[in-house]
């Protein structure tokens, strides 16, 4: 799979013979999915961040780098860790079709409309940190970022087969099931 990343059609033999041969192929995490195709503990295959369209080796490197410091805990803290010049709003926005921010959020589609909140409230976040800025009590600024994601908007998950049909858009496939089923 490694090896294929940049050809979709060989990918999407590959996983049908996985699926065929009850080997598990996770969707994409970026809490822990590398740049190629990993496997797990138990024995199933994590999606590589690389064979995602549309997203770059350095923007891939900077997520990776950031969570060597520990898992992302939620969008908001994903976003306050990343480089926005390499993981911009186009990216993550692919990232979330791919279903690589699932476990930072509550939903696709709600994770899809935080993005440009999540964005300025990280670029204000970062201009807070670089200028020592605290609030009267002395703690950071935006220093939580459970507080700034709490008041992202709810929105109800896409149906089925938007999420399907993006997730084709971004991985070049369908990971997490398939229209007919």
């Amino acid at each position: 799979l490694s090896a294929d990343m940049d050809k979709t059609e060989k990918i999407v033999v590959v996983i049908e013979e996985c699926r065929e041969a009850s080997i598990i192929v996770a969707v994409p995490d970026v809490n822990i999915s590398s740049y190629k195709f990993t496997v797990t503990m138990d024995q199933q295959i994590v999606y590589g961040l690389g064979a995602i369209k549309g997203v770059g080796e350095g923007a891939i490197e900077s997520i990776v780098e950031q969570r060597k410091t520990g898992s992302y805990k939620d969008f908001q803290d994903f976003c306050n860790r990343v480089d926005l010049r390499r993981v911009n709003r186009r990216l993550m926005e692919t990232l979330v079709k791919a279903g690589a921010l699932d476990k930072l959020g509550e939903n696709r589609h709600s994770l899809f409309m935080a993005i440009p909140q999540a964005i300025k409230a990280a670029e204000q976040f970062k201009q807070a940190t670089q200028s020592g800025q605290t609030d009267l009590f002395g703690d950071s600024l935006f220093a939580d970022s459970e507080q700034q994601a709490s008041v992202f908007k709810h929105y109800n998950e896409w149906n089925e087969q938007q999420r399907l049909v993006f997730e084709k858009e971004s991985l070049g496939l369908f990971l997490s099931g398939h229209p007919i089923d």
